[in-house]
């Protein structure tokens, strides 16, 4: 028997942070949270981000798509 694997999918936006864990077409699994405002570094949305992700985190994830509301530099490694 073939198991069919869960991918995860994030938006990250300017307001907030929304997850779904996704099988076979379907979503398994919700979570959402505010998108921090006026911090002082980027550590504040990874840690969010993290806490999201693992919130719908399970076994059979075998992959995780985030979409951010800029244009991300590859080279650089940003999303400014």
């Amino acid at each position: 028997m073939i198991r069919k694997k869960s991918v995860i999918g994030v938006d990250l936006g300017g307001t907030n942070i929304r997850a779904g864990k996704v099988k076979a077409g379907i979503i398994e699994t919700t979570a959402e949270t505010t998108t921090p405002q006026n911090s002082q570094t980027a550590q504040d949305t990874i840690d969010k981000l993290i806490d999201i992700i693992q919130s719908v985190l399970a076994e059979d994830v075998q992959a995780i798509g985030i979409g951010v509301p800029s244009v991300v530099d590859k080279k650089k490694g940003i999303a400014p």
